[in-house]
């Protein structure tokens, strides 16, 4: 199940590993991986296909919050797609009152992460041929 991802990303979080999330594609939808060099990458695509920045976070657990960090927070937590994949729709906010306003409660109180900025990737302006 899509928590059970989410509880596992938290406990990983906690033991010190890293992960790292930029937006993907669709609303809501995001990226979560190791790979930080992979996700500058997708981030500088995106910027590139939509002409508008896009930022890339690392993640921590809640309590490493501090002045000026965002919350990734999951707003709707679905059952696992078919090749097991977690169905979350996220949003990026900037209060933890507001991640806990915000968060899905279907299953309980769903974790959600610290988001530092790393990176933010502008678009690449090439010049067109007329």
């Amino acid at each position: 199940m899509s928590i059970d991802w989410l509880y596992d990303l938290e406990r990983s979080l906690e033991f010190g590993r890293e992960f790292f999330a930029c937006p993907a594609g669709g609303k809501n939808q995001w990226t979560i991986s190791k790979d930080k060099d992979q996700l500058v990458q997708n981030a500088q695509l995106l910027a590139d296909q939509k002409g508008i920045p896009v930022s890339v976070y690392r993640l921590a657990s809640k309590s490493e919050a501090v002045l000026g960090c965002f919350f990734l927070v999951p707003i709707s937590i679905e059952e696992t797609g078919p090749k097991g994949e977690p169905q979350i729709l996220w949003s990026l906010v900037e209060t933890k009152d507001a991640a806990e306003l915000i968060r899905d409660l279907k299953y309980g109180a769903s974790p959600y992460f610290t988001a530092i900025e790393i990176a933010t990737l502008n678009p690449k302006t090439t010049a067109k041929k007329q």
